[in-house]
């Protein structure tokens, strides 16, 4: 049996590393992201209006931010301001 490929985290943190992880993200075997980034698209205005009170965001993970950016502008366009 052959081992498994991997590629430590620590190698996620510098841009080269950044460019491969969202190079990672668009392959058709790692769909987990794009699953949560269509979530959040159709879904982000109900989950923030489904909260009541004050709102803290907490930060989604690394990568490009997309996630924490749909959360962002649904809070937004939820907010009493």
């Amino acid at each position: 049996m052959a081992d498994s490929k991997r590629l430590y985290p620590k190698y996620f943190y510098d841009p080269l590393g950044s460019q491969l992880f969202d190079a990672i993200c668009l392959l058709p075997e790692y769909y987990l992201t794009r699953a949560e980034n269509e979530i959040l698209t159709r879904h982000a205005d109900d989950i923030v209006a489904s909260l009541p009170g004050q709102k803290t965001l907490l930060e989604m993970g690394s990568g490009n931010a997309s996630k924490t950016r749909l959360a962002i502008e649904a809070i937004l366009r939820n907010s009493e301001i």
